[in-house]
């Protein structure tokens, strides 16, 4: 008889997305009231599907309730939402044929992505050393309050990070019923898909469409000088924390100029996924508690203190994560804070992070779009783009006081590694902000229309 197990584990695997799309699309169809491209819809609700997924495994743990599949057959029947507030969507049209060989350049960088998620060897270093460890403890135990997290004996690195991602690959590999990495690699993949897509609508809003395609082809093939064969699966969580963040911002700033309940509401939801990705999410979404209602203040003392709500969800959470993880085995490989700020390094740290960031083989193409668009104009504080800006300055201050703080050598260390980090995080959002400048400058064909309902 034919062994029918991969056709199944496969048909398993398309279940999982579909519940997560299913999950997300409610999510995105309840938190816009602006006309959507059909392909950024579908990218939406695949990453917000994966996020709120995943966030709902870590806020079911911290209260001490175990997880598994059920979680995933409970959250998919959201994407009901959908169909009681249906979205609108953007009229169809004939793209300009400059456009489709933009997309064209686009598809292959995905292509290149996808071929690296195919290969057995692509999730390594940080990937397979403990994110996957922590996936697999889940799964055993149902759990982080496990002996692997709380025992005498610690089996995987930085027992303290966030868990948001391990906690969807979890519920990836109960539905799936595998412990083979491939189902990870190609979810990563297709979430930078969705990323690509989700950049791309988010430009096209201000710009046409043959721009808008080419600048997402632009900024699709930046990736890949981390690595040839895809290093953004390698990254396995710091990829997705930098499109939560761009999500929550853009979001953000959209309530900031409609002052729409529903704006806030898929802003506060990608910023709650992005407090439970890493560390450094969690120290954002802290910022966001200030940076908020900060610009808020734009719009009166009301929109301050509603814009403090929007990411008061995910401050919440990882407030409550940073009480739990008090018990678990401490990190003996993680910096020991010094006695205080040495401000005397500060100098030398800037100059570092600058070094780091224009150097070959990271991402410094980027930075020869992002100088232009510097030239043009620079953000007045009371604009309300200056929100992008901000939210991008504000995660390279929380590196930064980090990075003052600890034993120097330590600091140098973690400079060195982090620099593709603090691009990823924050780059995207210096890339919007500058694409649009762009509308501002370069005559363009008839943007996207905005549509209120």
């Amino acid at each position: 008889m034919p062994d029918w197990s991969g056709v199944v584990t496969c048909l398993r695997f398309l279940l999982t997305l579909l519940a997560w799309t299913s999950c997300g699309a409610g999510i995105t169809a309840l938190g816009t009231r602006r006309a959507l491209g059909r392909a950024e819809f579908l990218a939406l609700s695949f990453a917000l599907g994966l996020g709120f997924a995943g966030f709902v495994h870590v806020a079911l743990m911290l209260v001490g309730v175990r997880v598994g599949l059920w979680v995933a057959i409970a959250v998919a029947p959201l994407g009901l939402i959908a169909l009681r507030v249906r979205p609108v969507f953007v009229p169809s049209a004939r793209p300009p044929l400059l456009a489709w060989f933009g997309h064209a350049v686009a598809l292959g960088a995905i292509g290149v992505m996808s071929w690296a998620a195919s290969l057995n060897d692509t999730v390594a270093g940080d990937g397979e050393e403990f994110w996957t460890l922590k996936t697999k403890s889940i799964v055993r135990f149902g759990t982080f309050r496990n002996p692997d997290f709380t025992g005498g004996v610690r089996p995987h690195r930085h027992s303290g990070y966030p868990l948001l991602m391990p906690s969807a690959y979890a519920s990836l590999r109960w539905t799936v019923g595998t412990a083979e990495g491939w189902p990870v690699r190609y979810t990563l993949a297709l979430f930078f898909a969705a990323a690509s897509a989700i950049l791309a609508g988010i430009l096209r809003e201000r710009l046409g469409a043959s721009l808008a395609a080419w600048l997402t082809a632009f900024f699709a093939w930046l990736p890949m000088l981390l690595s040839p064969r895809g290093g953004l699966l390698n990254a396995y969580s710091d990829f997705p924390l930098a499109i939560f963040i761009l999500i929550g911002v853009v979001e953000g700033f959209r309530w900031l100029t409609t002052l729409s309940p529903r704006s806030g509401f898929l802003s506060a939801v990608a910023l709650a996924c992005a407090s439970q990705c890493k560390d450094e999410g969690g120290a954002f979404v802290s910022a966001c508690m200030i940076l908020f209602p900060l610009t808020g203040l734009l719009r009166g003392k009301r929109a301050a203190f509603a814009a403090t709500l929007i990411p008061l969800a995910g401050f919440v959470t990882f407030l409550a994560w940073t009480w739990a993880k008090r018990s678990f085995v401490p990190d003996r490989e993680a910096a020991t804070a010094s006695a205080g700020i040495e401000w005397s390094r500060i100098p030398r740290i800037l100059y570092n992070v600058v070094w780091l960031m224009v150097k070959a083989n990271k991402w410094s193409l980027g930075w020869l779009f992002v100088g232009g668009m510097l030239a043009l104009r620079f953000p007045k504080p009371r604009e309300p783009e200056s929100l992008l800006t901000s939210a991008a300055g504000a995660i390279l201050l929380i590196y930064v006081a980090v990075w003052t703080v600890i034993p120097a050598a330590e600091a140098d260390e973690a400079m060195g590694c982090n620099a593709p980090r603090i691009l990823m995080h924050f780059f995207p959002l210096l890339f919007v902000w500058a694409s649009w400048r762009l509308a501002t400058v370069l005559p363009q064909e008839t943007p996207r229309p905005r549509i209120e309902h």
